[in-house]
């Protein structure tokens, strides 16, 4: 199991993987990492429904979700990149951000 965040991928809770608290995650750590199947399909996290965690939506959605609920330091959010991963991610967002100015999604 390659989990470098030390968290469970299986639900929006992001629980520890030392302090799992559901029955998805026990399974996701006893099965050596492979996300359960039933973990895959959309589910709902309060008012809006999540996308599928193994698209790219979904994983910009989680990588969302963390900083959301993280304590604002943008160091520590970003510690497992390099300085040039970093470089990257900031021009690749900008320009979707650009790309969204005017529409829907704005």
């Amino acid at each position: 199991m390659n989990n470098q965040e030390n968290v469970c991928p299986c639900c929006p809770n992001h629980c520890s993987l030392q302090a799992l608290g559901c029955k998805k995650g026990e399974e996701y750590v006893k099965n050596g990492g492979e996300i359960p199947e039933d973990s895959r399909k959309p589910h709902r996290h309060g008012r809006h429904r999540m996308p599928d965690l193994t698209t790219t939506v979904g994983k910009l959605c989680a990588c969302g979700h963390m900083l959301h609920h993280g304590n604002g330091n943008d160091e520590a959010a970003f510690a497992a990149l390099s300085k040039e991963e970093r470089k990257e991610l900031d021009r690749i967002l900008e320009k979707l951000l650009e790309s969204w100015k005017g529409s829907r999604h704005a």
